[in-house]
Parts: C-alpha cells; structure tokens; sequence
C-alpha cells in the first residue's frame, strides 16, 4: 500500500479536479467542462500507469455513486403530484426557515403523508408560506421548535430558470436532492420532534436564540453572518454591496475563520496553563461543535477533515502530502454529495485552497515594509485572476475595483474585524437582555458608515456588466491565471502588461467581433420585453419593459418599482447589457413601461423613443423626474425610420380614427421590423385587428419570417386575413404563464394551427431567442425546455 502511495503522491490533485469535471459532464455541462476534461486526460496520460488505474477506478466510483443518487432523485421528480392538493407532517429545523419580506420559506422532512403522495415518505420537501395570515408570535414559533407541524397545500416543481443564465431554482434543489416544492395554505403544530435529529435541531437553536434574538439590528446581523452563517432580512440589506466591493467571501465560512478561531482558542487555554495535548484535544472538539453549529459549510468541513487528515497522516508517516490530503478529502466529499462537483462553495473552496497551497510550495523569503506589503498584493491580485472568471461566469459582472477593496479589508480583518465580532459574540452569550440601545447605537453607526461609503467616490461601485462569459473567454481568463501563478511559483515577476492584454482582449474587443445578431424576448411575466443586440457592436436596444401595476397601493407610484429587479434587470444583466442605446416604448399600457424608472436608475440609457399618444399620458408624467439624464425622442404620427444599422425599423400609423375609445393605447403602438441577418421579425406592440388591418393597408407590400403576435396571443389581433398575409414561418407569444386575461387565447392558437404556423409563447419556454449568424444560419433558443413543443 506504500509503495503504490508513492507511486501517486503529489497526483491527487489531477484526480480531484478530474473527478470534479467528469461530475460535472455527468450531469450535462459541456463546452468548457469537456475541454478541460480532454486536457486532464492527455495530462494524466504521461503520468505513471498506477495514477491513470486510480483515474479510472476514482472515476467510475464516483459515476456509480452519481448514478444512485440521479436515479433516486429521478423516481421523486417523476411521481405524478404537481398541482396535486395534500396534507403532509414535516419535521423542520427551526434554522432552515427563513423569513422574507412576504414569506416563510425553508425545507422539511416528510414524516407522514397519505395517498399518493406517500411516496414522499422520508423525503426532503421545500416550501413557501405566506405572511400574510400569520401572526408574528406564530411565525416566532416557527422559527424556534423543532417540531412536527402539520401543514396543508399544493405541491409543484420548483421554478426553473425563467430568461437566459438567471437564477434557477429547480436546479438549486436539485443540488440538495430535493424534487417538490410545497405551496403552503395553512400550518398547524403537531407534536414536538423527539428524534435524535430533533433534539439535535433544538439544542441548536437554544444555543444560538441569544444571536437570533438581535437580528434585526445591522451589528448583529453581520456578526451572525460572519461567525455563524446566520442568514437574516438585515443583513440582505449588505449583501449586494459586499458582493460588488468583492468581500462577501469573506462572509462564507472557511478555513480563515476556522485559522483564526484555533489560533484565539489555543492561546487562551495556553495561558490558562492547560498542557498543549489537553489544548489541541479540546480546540478540535470545540471546533467539531461549531461546525455542528453552523450546519456543515463545505469550507469548515474542509478545514476540519484536513487538519485531522493531516495529523493521522504525519502520525502514520503515509507519504501524502498537504495537497494530495486536500484533494482526497475533496474526493470523499464528491462520494458523499456528488453534487458538489458543480457547486459554486465547493469549487471555490478546494480551487483557492490548493491555488494558496502550490503559491506556497516553495519556501518565499519576506522582507520588511515595501516587499512584504509587495508579496501581499501579488497574492491578492492571484487569488482575484482565479475568482473573478468564475464570478463573471455566474454573476455576470466585474468590478475592477475589487482589488482595492479587498486589499484594504483583508489587511483590517484578521487584526480587528475578526476580534471585534468575537467580542461580540461572548457580550451576546454573557450579557443580560434589555441591551438594545447598545445593539442599535452601533447598528446605526454601522449604517451611517456603509452609506458613506456607498456616496464616497474612491468606494463607488463601478461594476463592469459582463453577462454570461462564454466558454472561450472563462478558458482564456483561466489560463491566464494560471501563467501568473506559474510564475510566481518560480519567484519571477507578474506578468501585469501580458495579463492587461488578455483582460482587454476578453472583455474589450471580443463582443466587438462577435458576428451573432441576437433578439431575446425576455419573460417579464405579464408583459413585453424584447432585446435587439446587432453583429459586430456594442449597441443594445430594448424595445418595452415590461412593468406591473402597483395593486395594492402602498407606493406613491402608479406602478410597481420592485418588479425589475426580479423579472428585467436580472435577464439584461446575464445577457451582457451595461448601457442601452435606445428603449423604444411602444404604447404606454403599464404592463410595456413600468420597468422603465428602475430600469433607468440601474442601466444608463442614451434615448428612450415614444409617439405622441406616450407623450400625452398620465404615468409618463410620472415617470419622467427619473429620466432627467436620457435624451427623449418623440416620433410623429406617420413616422418611418430609424433603421440603426439595417437592423431595427420603426412604423407609426398615421390614423387618428383608431386613437379613440378603448384601443387607443393599443392601436397608438409603434411597430417594429427587425433585421435577424437575411430574415425579418414584425412586432406589433397591442395593435389590434382594426390596426393590423390599417397596417396592411398601408403597408401591402411588407413582409415578415417571423412574427410576434399583438397584444400577448389576444383575441383581440391576429385576424385569420392577417395571417395570410404575412404567412410568417414562425410566430411568437409574450404571455405570462397563468395570467389572469387567459393569453393567449384558444381562439388565436387554433388560427396558428389552423394555418400551419409554429409558435412558442415565453409562458411555455420563458425568454425565447432568435440568434443568426454567417456561419450556422438561424436558430432558436429557449430559456425552458418544455415537455410539449408545437
């Protein structure tokens, strides 16, 4: 066993991120993935026989075990319960419920069901509980007992992925093995849980009641996220601004926090005059109890097992080294979860952790002032090449500004953040109650500071809209990465001028060689929304919103400003927008303009085009304070132009008959025809049958491949003679999925069939692309893949 040991040292690392990758292809990543996974291969290829047998033995261990946890999760997904209405017993621990502004959401074990969901049985569920009945000495409750609670409801899939490289919650619970999602109607307490598992929950929350206690004041809020991975309403309010100013990383547990702790831990016991074999033995169990606290976060998990690895080894004399105990520890976590191959913790965890380990292979010689503050920025500026590619990838941005940020925070962490919030932590266990004045003088002096920095303009966000990196940028940002770590492994210098290139390259010039001319019709649910992003440009043009009515009337404004920055602005932001040359609004109904305030204060915005009929309207008026730094181009009865580039032409009928009683709004839309290459998309806004028949009228000659039907698939456009005069290849829908209007109609979808033309509708797909280029011609993408295509 030694001898094959020796064999393999210092291989583990190929084997972990082989593993890793092969997971990942597994579950159906390709592009990036594959090709990293052929170059490990050719790698491990000129590696001892012994390692490429240990490959293919770690390899099919890991597929197996992926195999058995697929197929479990598999059976869950295909039982026939959604929409189905139930009565389920679940167990929930009290620190997995958490609290938004108008729901309980979490995740329980099924103790008890009946009928034909009881196949549920022993299953994790998720769920969603409205606010709004609840008292809040219930919702209290909730969140304090571990216990059975009998809960009524209609089970469903979770959401998937409703526009392009968004957050997908299906995918999500996937991860976490769990398939149903539960809409609760009402909750009752049964019992008390009096399993192992239950008073394991109880003794938890206990523990940590004083911390939960003072959440709601921003001081405790961070400390709690901080050292106890207590997630909170207050702390959300900080989060968004440590994500851009590049320290939320700091907020995830991990080996630093774990360091930091061992090291304050030890040196009390040590002059407490405890032996140093008592110490460590009491530090690690301690630690091992607050891992149990904090839930098991992969990067404590990997701390821990790799100290105590590490020590059995040396105990042993195995011959292992730091590296290749850090890669099998990963490898026994991916048998355990091999999930976590395509997490973003786990990646980040074991990739940083063995970027810091090969940066320190080599004993590096550190002298005083300049060079040693020299070396810490090499180091931060590595850890940063390695990260911000993946965070690009998923985030869809880069601030350039991180770096500065980070180098100031992480020079004050260790000597005063991390003291501070552990002083912190011993006033919350030790003091009385009745401390609240204290809590809200720093919460507030914790506010005042943030704010600050948020006005300061050394400190002011200047985030850098990236979209989805495409798998030839994440490579190339990578392997530039990688250089620089090649070379500050050999003590050389940074290859700052080489690494600026590639940057330049990536993130400058390669969108402007981009051949592709994309339109998205992005799902903002009940509502339009289409982007038009031109071959070879930076131009993005938006033509409407989308936008919802402010229902319950607890703003000031007719529509509601919230619902951008859950529909529009994540769908813009993964598609790579950072600046709009023009928003063309085409009527003003609200459900194709309320976004736009919102979407104003987070995009810059070069000019917003409206007719006449926009101009005169009441929510206009409204909205125009928050559009003081846009230019407004106001187009005449009549108009046709603007032709930016060939690609999108603009029409407004000249007739004010259509512009009274109940379709004004709609007939006042701007048309639109759109150039996707050698092929043309005619949309009409909510023109009406009244108006398309105007159109062709006017128009006889236009002609169209692709349509995209008026007024969301309503009964109300798309006449059977309309149809037959474009005779479009395809026809689309923006409709959102079980609107209360019922678009689109039956009526509207039987003249489609009627007359054999395709259509997809974003209620059934989510955002729907049409893509050309020179090369592959055109083709269509969905953000959802339906069971049923038409």
């Amino acid at each position: 066993m030694r001898r094959y040991l020796e064999a393999v040292q210092f291989d583990w690392f190929w084997l972990l991120w082989l593993a890793v990758l092969g997971l990942n292809l597994a579950q159906g990543a390709r592009g990036w993935v594959l090709v990293l996974f052929i170059f490990l291969l050719v790698r491990l290829s000129f590696l001892p026989k012994e390692t490429m047998l240990l490959a293919c033995c770690v390899l099919g261990l890991l597929w197996g075990r992926f195999g058995q946890v697929s197929q479990a999760y598999q059976e869950q997904a295909s039982l026939p319960l959604a929409g189905v209405e139930t009565t389920l017993i679940l167990a929930l621990d009290p620190l997995a419920v958490r609290e938004t502004d108008f729901q309980l959401r979490g995740e329980g074990h099924v103790v008890n069901a009946t009928g034909q969901v009881s196949p549920l049985i022993g299953e994790q569920i998720a769920f969603n509980l409205s606010k709004e009945e609840q008292s809040d000495a219930f919702i209290q409750d909730l969140r304090k007992q571990a216990a059975y609670w009998q809960v009524e409801g209609v089970l469903m899939k979770p959401d998937q992925a409703e526009n392009f490289f968004t957050f997908d919650e299906r995918l999500y619970f996937k991860g976490r093995d769990i398939a149903w999602e539960l809409e609760v109607s009402t909750v009752s307490f049964a019992q008390m849980d009096t399993s192992l598992s239950g008073y394991l929950a109880q003794g938890r929350r206990r523990f940590l009641s004083p911390f939960i206690r003072y959440e709601t004041y921003a001081w405790v809020a961070l400390h709690n996220k901080l050292l106890l991975n207590l997630d909170s309403q207050a702390y959300r309010q900080f989060r968004n601004g440590l994500s851009d100013y590049g320290v939320l990383h700091l907020f995830a547990l991990s080996g630093f926090h774990i360091h930091f702790l061992r090291q304050k831990i030890r040196y009390i016991f040590l002059r407490c005059g405890v032996t140093i074999e008592t110490t460590n033995l009491v530090v690690e169990v301690l630690l091992a109890c607050y891992c149990f606290l904090l839930r098991y976060p992969v990067g404590v998990i990997r701390s821990l097992a790799v100290k105590w690895s590490l020590r059995w080894i040396q105990k042993e004399n195995l011959p292992l080294s730091r590296m290749d105990t850090t890669a099998l520890v990963g490898l026994g976590l991916l048998f355990l979860k091999p999930a976590y191959a395509s997490q973003l913790s786990f990646l980040l965890s074991f990739g940083l952790t063995m970027v810091i380990q090969l940066y320190y292979q080599k004993p590096k010689e550190l002298s005083e002032g300049a060079s040693a503050w020299k070396e810490s920025f090499r180091f931060q500026l590595l850890c940063l090449l390695f990260t911000w590619p993946i965070f690009m990838r998923v985030n869809h941005e880069w601030n350039v500004q991180q770096f500065i940020s980070v180098s100031l925070v992480t020079g004050l962490f260790n000597q005063l953040v991390m003291p501070v919030m552990l002083l912190t932590s011993i006033g919350l266990l030790l003091l009385p109650q009745g401390l609240e004045p204290m809590w809200a003088i720093l919460s507030d002096g914790v506010t005042r500071i943030w704010t600050g920095l948020g006005e300061w303009a050394f400190f002011a966000r200047t985030n850098f809209i990236t979209g989805r990196i495409s798998d030839l940028v994440l490579l190339l940002l990578l392997a530039a990465a990688c250089y620089a770590l090649y070379r500050l492994s050999r003590r050389e210098e940074l290859p700052y001028l080489h690494l600026g290139l590639v940057y330049l390259f990536c993130l400058g010039v390669m969108p402007l060689l981009d051949p592709r001319t994309t339109v998205t019709i992005i799902d903002v649910d009940q509502g339009d929304a289409m982007l038009v992003q031109p071959a070879f440009s930076r131009e993005q043009w938006l033509i409407d919103t989308g936008g919802r009515g402010n229902w319950f009337g607890e703003a000031e404004t007719s529509y509601d400003a919230n619902f951008a920055r859950y529909t529009l602005i994540p769908a813009l932001k993964a598609l790579g927008v950072h600046r709009l040359t023009g928003v063309i609004l085409t009527h003003p109904d609200i459900d194709h303009i309320g976004n736009l305030p919102s979407l104003a204060e987070e995009v810059r915005i070069d000019r917003i085009y409206i007719n006449d009929f926009t101009a005169e309207q009441a929510i206009w008026q409204e909205m125009l304070p928050y559009l003081s730094q846009t230019q407004i181009v106001q187009l005449p009865p009549g108009y046709v132009g603007l032709g930016q580039g060939n690609v999108i032409e603009l029409l407004i009928l000249d007739a004010p008959e259509l512009l009274m009683g109940d379709d004004a709004s709609n007939n006042s839309s701007i048309i639109q025809r759109i150039h996707i290459g050698p092929y043309q998309l005619l949309a009409t806004g909510d023109l009406s049958q009244a108006g398309e028949n105007r159109l062709q009228a006017q128009y006889p000659n236009l002609t169209t491949d692709f349509l995209k039907l008026g007024h969301h698939g309503s009964h109300t456009s798309t006449s059977e003679e309309y149809l037959a005069w474009l005779q479009p290849h395809f026809a689309y829908i923006s409709a959102g999925e079980g609107n209360r209007y019922g678009h689109p109609h039956p009526e509207v979808l039987a003249k489609l069939e009627a007359q054999g033309i395709p259509y997809a509708c974003t209620a059934d797909y989510g955002a729907i692309q049409l893509q050309y280029s020179p090369l592959f011609g055109v083709k269509m993408n969905t953000a959802i893949e339906p069971e049923n295509s038409n």
